[in-house]
């Protein structure tokens, strides 16, 4: 995604500028968080960017098409990464739950911006790119749910409802975006570590099984 891909630029200290397409979501991005999407315009949108109007129509039919493509993939961007992080935890289901959740969290305190704008402009979004949005993220919750349940089924999670339990757990982690920030107490590393031992202990077993 064009504001995630520029920060991991910036990080690495590369020399390249971004393409005018990424400019321009970057542009809208930092709009859309700072005075929501119905109170930003195209004309604001090019101007940030130091484009015309017109030239920015050449890249985005309009707004909801570059609100859809901002917000779909950095849903897409979330998901990957949680699949990611529970293929390398290996077959532990304690451990591919940690990795899920800390992965949620890291999300959520390095994209504080995207987070953000993707969990308040939802509403915003057209009917295709609703659907695109709704689909991932039903994957994202479907796949932490099946994560617990491996745990209930081989004894070393006991929750009493699952899906209750991991819808818990998910707006703890996106939460964060709301209150983190960077350069308190814990850094975004630490914040996603806290986050998944804390998600942990709501599913760990006290009255048998393996405790943790």
């Amino acid at each position: 995604m064009a504001a995630i891909e520029k920060g991991r630029l910036a990080d690495a200290g590369a020399d390249l500028v971004p393409h005018t397409s990424e400019r321009i979501e970057q542009a809208a991005l930092e709009l859309f968080y700072e005075s929501g999407f119905n109170a930003t315009t195209m004309r604001e949108i090019a101007l940030a960017c130091g484009l015309t109007p017109g030239a920015l129509y050449n890249h985005f039919a309009s707004k909801d098409q570059l609100l859809g493509q901002l917000l779909v993939d950095i849903h897409r961007q979330l998901t990957e990464s949680l699949e990611a992080a529970v293929a390398a935890a290996g077959e532990d289901p304690v451990s591919r739950v940690h990795a899920y959740c800390r992965a949620h969290a890291l999300f959520h305190t390095t994209y504080i911006t995207e987070a953000r704008v993707a969990n308040r402009e939802i509403a915003s979004l057209t009917p295709e790119h609703l659907e695109q949005v709704v689909s991932m993220r039903t994957r994202a919750t479907n796949q932490l749910r099946a994560l617990i349940q491996e745990g209930v089924e081989a004894g070393v999670f006991e929750v009493p409802h699952v899906e209750a339990v991991a819808n818990l757990i998910l707006t703890m982690a996106i939460s964060i975006a709301g209150w983190y920030r960077p350069g308190g107490a814990l850094d975004r590393e630490q914040m996603a570590d806290l986050d998944a031992e804390m998600a942990l202990r709501m599913l760990t077993c006290t009255t048998g099984g393996r405790e943790r």
